[in-house]
């Protein structure tokens, strides 16, 4: 049974014919759902494929714990096939909280969820100084709480993990103190793209 089908606290696994490296978006799904008071997602590229359900999973249960968590998505390679970058962005938004109940005024969404893209690229091919070239958000971690981190090389694509030759990457889970130093690594990483 994969635990990245449940969406609901006290939800039921469903069982799935899976392929490989299925251990790889249950534990993006494991560590997420355990954010209580805020979590941080940091790739290179959105989500995609069996990742973004995970994903998408995970974030309707935290909607389920009815807790106001504060979900950072941060990105770093655009999407060169969209025209408006924007769009994009706002489509994985629509993506992620496609199954969160509809607000009322009783129960409102208590998650805050902001997405943003840090990348920077040269506008001229002669252009060589450092500060001009191209760079972009490569970090890929889900930070939850400032006490647990899964963190590693793996992009969160499932066309290049998870077919029949995958790229090897290795990520791993640390937990206590280790995990703030995540936190305060994307804090800057947000500074710099809000400044």
């Amino acid at each position: 049974a994969l635990k990245s089908t449940v969406s609901a606290p006290g939800g039921t696994p469903s069982e799935l014919c899976v392929g490989h490296s299925v251990s790889l978006y249950e534990e993006v799904y494991s560590t997420i759902i355990q954010a209580e008071r805020y979590l941080d997602i940091s790739s290179l590229e959105l989500a995609d494929g069996i990742f973004l359900a995970a994903i998408r999973n995970a974030i309707t249960f935290l909607d389920g714990k009815d807790q106001t968590i504060d979900i950072r998505f941060l990105t770093g390679m655009p999407d060169f096939t969209a025209l408006n970058q924007d769009r994009h962005l706002q489509r994985f938004m629509t993506n992620i909280t496609r199954d969160i109940r509809e607000p009322t005024r009783l129960r409102p969404t208590r998650l805050r969820i902001t997405i943003g893209q840090w990348f920077h690229a040269a506008l001229r091919p002669d252009v060589t100084a450092p500060e001009d070239l191209a760079s972009w958000n490569h970090a890929k971690i889900i930070a939850v709480d400032g006490r647990l981190t899964l963190e590693g090389g793996h992009n969160w694509a499932s066309n290049a993990y998870l077919k029949s030759s995958p790229i090897l990457d290795a990520s791993l889970v640390v937990e206590g103190d280790v995990a703030k130093h995540a936190d305060r690594f994307l804090d800057q990483q947000w500074h710099y793209i809000c400044t």
